[in-house]
């Protein structure tokens, strides 16, 4: 026979009262804690981040901010945490921010607060389907809601409803800012990361169209400035294209800026140099097979520029139609360092502009002779007439007929002031046996103190010596190369 096992009702009162005094010290601690949330936290590229200033104020911590250094630090009790915007490097131990930069948005701090709160000597927790984050020290627990931050359009928002692939998808809303406080830019059904009442409409080529028929994802292209064919490539009217994707475009200084999900390109007309940056913003260089032209005021782009760097897909079809399959151009499109693509735009027109130079002007006559050039074995001279053998961007290689060298420019005062257009000495009326000295960099008995000025430069210093006037160069490398020259009645003597 089983025995039977089984508690009497007082020995279940004694073990009860038992566990609820042991609980009792848990109980009490926690019911002491502060209990705090935050909903102004934002998802970007699947990480959380949260504007410093509040996040501080929360933990009873101070915020300090750099301007001019765009550096931020956050100091509680005895410990300081350094951080700088655009970097992952968080300045506490050496560590760096898994989840990210931090990141300078409407003019506040928003960071990644793992790294943050563990140096503080809070506990980090964060559910990874829903973002949600928690952190726990002694004395309180932060509750962090987030939401994905997006764009579209040029409308950065929040967003807070149904997604799929991390796309609005289904019923939403969108809350311009940071904030779900703030101002709502639309509420409803959204279909593929765009609202439903956003999407394009759908139309058909007219049957009248001859020529070229661009279709753009089975979407006829209507526009005013029509296909054309330009050294054999079919070229496009950039506008309509970007108008029809909606993709952010602007042209800056001449420089064609195009920003796409996956790179931010910048081009100019009538050039085949391109700089892209890809998304950690590295600038890279590339040469068109064909560029882009300007025609009646419109910038055309190649079909070919389309598949090798927007990412699209071509397909030929019967009747001269030609289909144009694009992804998503809308979304997540104005990203970037905006201090870099400035001075990537300012690298690209100097560079443009001084290929143009180099193109016009084959011939030119050296004005200021540089270091590099006075250092080549091709014994350069000033106003020696160069031809350009070749160039890229701002270095171009020249010929005095002798011997090659390249220069390297950096702006086109810099050229400017090295080339000249015309020959420098043809304003002067002195003979030609003058001249051909002073190109050589030679100087010959009889010579005014103007034309050795010319051929050497100003003299390091001048010593009247009784009737003699004379001029120390300082050689370069030791006395054993300085020079002496001397002059009798204003004329070089000897």
């Amino acid at each position: 026979m089983k025995q039977k096992h089984w508690l009497s009702p007082i020995m279940i009162a004694i073990l009860m009262c038992a566990m609820l005094l042991s609980a009792a010290p848990a109980l009490a601690a926690d019911t002491q804690k502060t209990f705090i949330t935050m909903d102004n936290g934002i998802q970007i590229n699947g990480n959380v981040l949260v504007p410093l200033t509040d996040f501080a104020e929360k933990i009873n911590a101070r915020v300090e901010t750099f301007k001019s250094t765009d550096n931020v630090n956050i100091f509680k009790n005895d410990n300081q945490v350094s951080m700088q915007t655009d970097s992952p490097i968080i300045q506490y131990r050496n560590a760096q921010n898994s989840e990210g930069p931090t990141k300078l948005i409407n003019k506040q701090q928003f960071a990644p607060i793992r790294l943050i709160s563990e140096a503080f000597g809070y506990k980090f927790e964060i559910n990874q389907q829903t973002k949600q984050i928690t952190i726990e020290n002694n004395d309180t627990i932060l509750h962090i809601i987030s939401y994905p931050y997006l764009e579209l359009d040029g409308e950065y928002f929040v967003y807070d409803g149904e997604l799929d692939n991390g796309l609005p998808q289904g019923n939403g809303k969108a809350v311009k800012g940071t904030s779900m406080s703030g101002e709502i830019w639309y509420s409803g059904q959204w279909s593929k990361g765009i609202p439903v009442t956003k999407l394009p409409v759908m139309e058909e080529a007219p049957a009248d169209v001859e020529g070229y028929k661009i279709f753009i994802n089975s979407n006829y292209l209507k526009s005013e400035n029509t296909p054309i064919t330009h050294n054999d490539a079919i070229y496009l009217p950039l506008g309509a294209i970007t108008d029809k994707l909606t993709i952010p475009a602007v042209v800056v200084n001449g420089i064609i800026r195009i920003n796409t999900p996956s790179r931010i390109i910048l081009l100019r007309t009538n050039s085949d140099l391109m700089t892209y940056f890809d998304t950690t913003m590295k600038p890279n260089s590339a040469r068109l097979e064909y560029p882009p032209i300007l025609v009646n005021g419109f910038i055309y782009v190649p079909l070919v520029f389309l598949t090798d760097y927007m990412d699209m897909k071509v397909v030929w079809g019967e009747q001269q139609r030609i289909d144009i399959t694009a992804g998503e151009f809308r979304r997540n499109a104005s990203w970037g360092k905006q201090a870099i693509v400035d001075e990537g735009i300012k690298k690209l027109k100097f560079e443009t502009d001084a290929e143009q130079f180099w193109k016009n002007n084959p011939v030119l006559w050296i004005k200021n002779i540089s270091q590099e050039m006075r250092e080549s074995q091709g014994y350069y001279h000033n106003f020696q007439q160069v031809s350009i053998v070749g160039y890229n961007g701002g270095s171009v290689t020249v010929s005095n007929g002798h011997y090659e060298t390249t220069e390297v420019s950096y702006s086109m005062n810099n050229i400017n002031a090295t080339f000249s257009l015309i020959d420098p000495l043809a304003e002067y009326d002195w003979s030609e046996s003058i001249k051909d000295s002073l190109r050589v960099g030679r100087v010959t008995k009889g010579m005014t103190a103007e034309q050795v000025i010319l051929s050497s430069g100003y003299p390091d210093k001048r010593t009247t010596i009784g009737d003699l006037e004379q001029w120390y160069y300082k050689g370069i490398g030791g006395v054993q190369y300085s020079r002496f020259l001397y002059f009798k009645d204003g004329l070089f003597y000897k």
